[in-house]
């Protein structure tokens, strides 16, 4: 793994070359770390989840939600795991984004989200007795190996609408594809931010309704499942090279 704490050098060069068409790779990193200089802030890895859960906390007010699997007093220890921030010139982050990556051989999805292996590593002690999730969402039962999951997304209400939302889940997918080569990439969105277009946003272009969760530490939420394949994230990068607007809105 990387030295996340040296932030003195470009983005690319802290991500491995193991897996991926490199130069795209290399592309959309300056070209993603370019667009959020143009807007006043500089991109880093992260690998502390304390800090992310403490930007988290503060940030509640202005919709900050860390779920159990990024969390660690839930018994996260950041294993395959990574989050970045975006800090501004007073070095106030003002967003973040997470991912980690999951290895599922012999089980899928569905699976780990229905008996909370998916937020919880040793379930028996960490979940709740009132904590549910149901999935009807049916391609949850088709995503299986290695599997990509984002999350932790906030950003600062006057740093809204600038292209962070666009930016940093990509760059996140990027990393994990680079570092892990998985096969799937997934998020888990709730319903009111898929008709807002967020999951749009992100990079995604496969959507089913059908994650329900409800008594969690992060409360009730009816939320869907959006996903893409790898070959599709690799196809996202290419239309991104294509159309760089996609990363103003």
């Amino acid at each position: 793994m990387l030295d996340f704490r040296d932030k003195t050098t470009g983005l690319a060069a802290k991500i491995p070359s193991a897996h991926g068409p490199r130069g795209l790779v290399s592309r959309f990193v300056e070209r993603a770390e370019q667009r959020a200089k143009t807007i006043g802030v500089r991109l880093a890895f992260e690998q502390d989840f304390s800090g992310l859960l403490a930007v988290h906390r503060e940030s509640r007010k202005t919709g900050a939600t860390l779920t159990s699997n990024f969390n660690p007093e839930c018994g996260y220890d950041g294993r395959n795991g990574w989050w970045i921030s975006a800090r501004n010139t007073a070095d106030e982050v003002v967003a973040t984004v997470a991912g980690r990556v999951y290895d599922w051989p012999r089980t899928t999805l569905a699976d780990e989200l229905e008996s909370f292996r998916f937020l919880y590593p040793d379930v028996e002690r960490s979940k709740l007795p009132t904590e549910r999730c149901h999935v009807t969402a049916a391609f949850a039962r088709k995503i299986t190996g290695k599997v990509f999951y984002g999350g932790g997304q906030w950003i600062r209400p006057d740093m809204r609408g600038k292209g962070l939302s666009a930016i940093m889940p990509r760059l996140s997918k990027v990393y994990g594809m680079s570092c892990f080569d998985f096969s799937w990439a997934v998020a888990i969105v709730e319903t009111i931010l898929v008709r807002k277009g967020v999951a749009k946003r992100y990079g995604f272009n496969n959507l089913e309704f059908g994650v329900h969760y409800s008594g969690t530490r992060f409360g009730d939420h009816d939320c869907a499942l959006v996903w893409l394949s790898r070959d599709e994230f690799i196809d996202d990068l290419v239309e991104v090279e294509r159309k760089p607007a996609l990363l103003e809105g």
